[in-house]
C-alpha cells in the first residue's frame, strides 16, 4: 500500500487495530435488564 500512495503522503501511518468487545458488554446489560423485569414482575411491581 505504501508504494501506491508514496507520492500523495508524507509517511504511511501507522494502523493499530484491536479487539472491539462492546457488543459482549451490550448483550450482558440486556441481559440483566431482562432479569430485573422478570423480578419485578414476579413481584408485583412496576
Amino acid at each position: 500500500m505504501t508504494a501506491a500512495v508514496r507520492h500523495q503522503l508524507r509517511s504511511m501511518p501507522v494502523l493499530r487495530f484491536f479487539a472491539d468487545d462492546t457488543l459482549d458488554h451490550v448483550f450482558k446489560m440486556e441481559e440483566l435488564f431482562k432479569k430485573i423485569e422478570e423480578e419485578r414482575k414476579a413481584n408485583g411491581e412496576q
